[in-house]
């Protein structure tokens, strides 16, 4: 990030941050779509409201920071919908494996930080990061941003097993692929460390040649590059996987890649 653009983020964090503390309790605050550089401190009692898309209601308004906490609630009945609040600096530790036991940092890697007995609504939001100060969201969460494909596993390869992937979550949630031709077992993950097989169905009528996952790999705010050679998946095919809670959703977003 060059100097410009460091300071443009810095007067824009400070001009939002001002706005926000302008509002009365009560007071509403629409934030179209765009990225929002924070930290931000919410100390009244507002609504925080994105924009999302028509279709698949996913947030198109986003909140960053390199390093958390990216968002802090120090008020009560604070609304937050359509936002996507991710930590962009500190990507999991992917290349070693996962560890249950692992202390929650409560700082620099939390997306949102709540102080006590706040308990804000949250409706639609996408996060990237640990969520300090709700029970039911507090605890390691360990999973890739991106996972890269070769030719997608098991296409035109029925006798082909599934794919198996290691998340660790600390409490129970669903898994949910944004795609019918992603097959996903099982659906729903409990906490601790979770095996996920994944297939692909080709749709009637044929596929490319099967393949399989090269690997994954934690992305910041753009897809890591492609890992090995990589031939022939299905053209335009997009994916996600995503973890959804009661008050949050965390996303996996899928590429396939090919050689043109």
């Amino acid at each position: 990030m060059d100097s410009g653009t460091a300071r443009y983020n810095v007067e824009l964090r400070k001009t939002l941050q001002r706005e926000l503390d302008a509002l009365p309790d009560g007071g509403y605050k629409l934030l179209p779509t765009g990225e929002y550089p924070g930290p931000l401190v919410i100390n009244r009692a507002i609504t925080l409201e994105g924009q999302a898309t028509t279709k698949g209601n996913r947030p198109k308004t986003s909140i960053w920071a390199i390093q958390g906490p990216v968002l802090i609630i120090q008020s009560s009945q604070v609304v937050l919908r359509n936002l996507n609040i991710e930590v962009t600096g500190l990507p999991l530790q992917l290349d070693t494996a996962p560890r249950q036991d692992a202390p929650v940092d409560t700082g620099r890697s939390s997306a949102i930080l709540v102080w006590p007995r706040r308990n804000p609504t949250c409706q639609n939001l996408e996060i990237e990061g640990e969520v300090i100060g709700i029970p039911d969201e507090y605890g390691i969460w360990h999973y890739p941003r991106t996972l890269h494909f070769s030719n997608p596993l098991g296409w035109s390869q029925p006798e082909r097993p599934a794919e198996v992937i290691t998340l660790v979550v600390p409490i129970a949630c669903q898994i949910v692929s944004t795609r019918t031709e992603l097959q996903v077992n099982p659906n729903r993950l409990n906490p601790g460390s979770n095996q996920v097989q994944l297939s692909l169905q080709p749709p009637t009528g044929g596929g490319s040649t099967g393949g399989s996952i090269e690997g994954f790999r934690q992305s910041g705010r753009q897809a890591d590059p492609p890992m090995g050679p990589l031939v022939g998946p299905p053209v335009g095919l997009e994916a996600s996987l995503l973890l959804q809670t009661r008050s949050f959703t965390r996303r996996i977003d899928l590429i396939f890649n090919s050689l043109d």
